[in-house]
């Protein structure tokens, strides 16, 4: 008797137990479940649904089958008792497979994330995080290769979950293959200023600085460069401990105005680094309209005017361009000059007040004197020229004046006339075969003789202030007006074989039939015709062929 009441209370004691595992078992998985149902995806939720009712049965299986196992062996403990050592066997042998099961599945019920980039399946990984620290390691990789620049590294990542009895992640293959995937979808970026200038884009630089020192350069570069004097003149001033004005005998220049007249307008945004201007470049384009110069070779024949002709521009463009060319450069072969039509993107108007001493011309007053030869002169009182100071409003374009107001003028010298007398004495038409030299001065800067492959068949005479061009000797004008290459020209016949040609002339003051005198103004020097510059070419003849006109003097 004693023996059976030990084995009743071992079993129940052991049943008891076994309910209390397995309700402990099945609480847990189930809240598992649950989470994974609060969770998961619709796809997933039919699965757990599926797993919580096949647990319920289970666990009920168990419960139901523990307490009929129990009643029917406590009643054959009590009638048969090696029976029930069998039994009891039996049953704890089904307990430990029934709790054993529940304890598999739910070890084995693993959650898996499907990884696809740009729609293309990678494969599965067991937390999204891996990928995603993966991505951000490569894009701080490729940052410190270029720490100036952005680097962004845009991709259509997504996972989907998916929780799976036995379900196989494959982390390592798919954070390997990410290198891969990835390596076309890298962009680098550089911050930059977009630069508009009446709204078109013309360029990007790095910054707004950039742009403010190249618009400063821009405006400083059609300042004139007497003002700039001026105005360095005053800060030694200032640094020397002057509050003196500047000496009434220096010209002054104050800048009033010197803006950019077109709308210029900066926009921050993201470019590829290739598309950033060099500052310097952009600066150029905004006051050439161009990065190219055109590059023209001087050849035998030419001049300003011609090849300014030539290529459909204009005199000034050529001054502008080449610094130190003026009408009265003498052009040398193969001299290059740079003639670019320039089409400024931004333009500068600059007004400047300017306070000047100027020069006062003095007039010239003419005495009739029998006494003296018609057609020479006598100078009874030598000119003084007078002296003024003139304020003016000067407006600018990209350094060139438009518009000059005068404001105020102030005669500080009076001129002095220079009187002259003029002989009124009649002298023959025909030459006295001395000749005197035609202009008031100058150089010669092309002698007679052969140049360029060709004959120069006189003398080109320049380099003068007054550009009165004089008759070489007494005679009759022959020819007075446009003389092919000679440009204005005027023939004087000395008689006696003897002709002498003026050339180039910018203006004629004689006509035709018209009897001259040694000395008297029959034109102007300039620079008409086949002209490299202003001078005047002198050529005399004798019977028909020319001579060098310095065998005469």
């Amino acid at each position: 008797m004693a023996l059976r009441d030990q084995m009743r209370d071992w079993f129940q004691q052991r049943v008891v137990s076994f309910k209390k595992q397995s309700q402990s078992t099945f609480e847990s998985t189930k809240a598992k479940l649950n989470s994974l149902a609060e969770t998961s995806k619709e796809k997933n939720q039919v699965f757990v649904s599926k797993s919580k009712e096949k647990l319920n049965h289970a666990y009920k299986l168990t419960q139901n089958k523990a307490n009929t196992l129990w009643q029917s062996i406590r009643l054959m403990i009590q009638k048969n008792q090696k029976k029930a050592v069998i039994i009891i066997s039996s049953t704890a042998t089904l307990l430990a497979v029934t709790i054993g099961g529940v304890i598999y599945y739910k070890t084995n019920l693993n959650t898996l994330y499907h990884v696809s980039i740009d729609g293309k399946a990678l494969g599965t990984v067991s937390d999204p995080q891996l990928v995603l620290d993966a991505i951000q390691s490569m894009k701080t990789t490729e940052q410190a290769k270029t720490p100036d620049l952005i680097v962004y590294l845009p991709a259509d990542v997504k996972f989907t979950e998916e929780v799976k009895y036995k379900g196989i992640t494959e982390d390592e293959r798919v954070l390997s293959a990410l290198p891969t995937e990835l390596a076309d979808n890298i962009e680098i970026k550089a911050k930059a200023i977009a630069v508009k200038v009446n709204g078109e884009v013309l360029g990007y630089v790095s910054s707004q600085a950039e742009v403010d020192q190249i618009l400063a350069s821009i405006k400083d570069f059609y300042i004139p460069k007497e003002a700039k004097e001026v105005q360095k003149k005053r800060v030694q001033a200032a640094a020397a401990g002057s509050t003196s004005p500047l000496n009434d005998e220096i010209d002054t220049y104050d800048i009033l105005e010197n803006a950019i007249k077109e709308d210029v307008q900066t926009t921050p945004l993201e470019v590829n680094p290739d598309q950033l201007n060099d500052p310097k470049e952009l600066q150029a384009l905004l006051q050439k309209g161009t990065l190219e110069d055109q590059i023209y070779t001087v050849k035998p024949g030419d001049c300003i005017s011609c090849i300014a002709y030539e290529l459909g521009i204009t005199s000034d463009d050529i001054y502008r361009n080449n610094p130190g060319v003026t009408e009265n450069t003498v052009l040398q072969l193969g001299q290059k000059l740079n003639v670019t039509a320039y089409k400024p993107k931004v333009n500068v108007k600059t007004i400047m007040q300017a306070t000047v001493q100027e020069t006062i011309s003095y007039d010239y007053k003419y005495i009739k004197d029998e006494k003296i030869p018609a057609g020479d002169q006598r100078i009874q009182q030598e000119g003084k020229e007078g002296k003024k100071r003139v304020t003016y409003r000067i407006t600018l374009n990209n350094g060139v004046e438009q518009e000059r107001d005068k404001l105020n003028e102030e005669i500080l010298h009076e001129p002095v006339p220079m009187i002259i007398r003029v002989g009124t004495k009649v002298v023959a038409n025909a030459g006295s075969g001395s000749f005197s030299w035609p202009t008031k001065g100058g150089v010669i800067t092309s002698g007679y003789g052969y140049r360029w492959g060709s004959m120069h068949k006189g003398i080109d005479i320049s380099g003068v202030k007054d550009k009165t061009i004089m008759a070489s000797d007494n005679g009759t004008i022959v020819e007075a007006g446009w003389k092919g290459g000679y440009g204005n020209a005027v023939v004087i016949d000395h008689g006696n074989g003897t002709r002498t040609l003026y050339g180039h002339l910018s203006s004629i003051n004689v006509k035709k039939g018209q009897v001259v005198e040694k000395g008297q103004k029959i034109g102007v020097m300039g620079s008409t015709g086949n002209s490299t510059g202003t001078h005047l070419h002198f050529e005399i003849h004798v019977n028909g062929s020319h001579i060098n006109p310095m065998d005469k003097f």
